[in-house]
């Protein structure tokens, strides 16, 4: 059977990061500046070896700035242990991958509302609901670059942890399997605020 592609009429937005289980780090681009450096770098490879690799990607911590749109307040969203790319990203999303924000304590409610009218498609963070929407088949909202000012006078929230983040650990599948021994597989869903 083959597949004919043509090109998507959805647009990718650097002012913009989307959830992605598949990248298995945060991927921090234009919208995003670099906090700190933690002195590590790695090689970055696509789906398909056809893609080729990027080399010497800083690992750091890095933020964007949120603006809430119901009350217009401003938030500087820090990520550890991201994936800096920079303007090397230029024209694309940041990436967020979700359990990366979830072992930090960010909920993280994916299911858009059209197939789940209890989710509140979002991730809260404490106080702060970020809503998302979507953009083609992709989860995200809209985030830009901080000022230095921005940075230093706006509310912070760490949507990641600091610690060593090691996507290629089994830490969460033996976490998920003991939770299966545990609950079993069909557990019912808590609701979603």
């Amino acid at each position: 059977m083959k597949r004919n592609c043509s090109k998507s009429s959805v647009r990718f937005d650097a002012n913009r990061c989307e959830l992605d289980s598949h990248a298995d780090t945060v991927v921090a681009g234009s919208n995003f500046v670099m906090l700190e450096d933690t002195g590590k770098s790695v090689t970055v490879s696509g789906f398909t070896s056809q893609v080729g690799e990027v080399k010497s990607i800083p690992v750091a911590s890095c933020a964007t700035l949120y603006t809430c749109p119901s009350t217009g307040i401003r938030y500087t969203l820090v990520c550890h242990q991201s994936l800096y790319f920079g303007d090397k990203l230029s024209g694309n999303p940041s990436l967020l991958n979700p359990n990366q924000l979830r072992l930090n304590g960010i909920g993280v409610f994916d299911t858009p509302k059209q197939f789940d009218s209890g989710s509140s498609h979002s991730l809260v963070a404490g106080e702060l609901t970020i809503p998302l929407d979507l953009q083609g088949v992709c989860s995200g909202f809209e985030s830009r670059k901080p000022t230095d000012r921005e940075l230093e006078e706006c509310p912070r929230i760490d949507l990641t942890s600091d610690l060593e983040w090691e996507p290629g650990s089994d830490f969460l599948a033996r976490r998920e399997a003991d939770a299966i021994t545990r609950n079993g597989y069909y557990v019912k869903a808590s609701a979603q605020k």
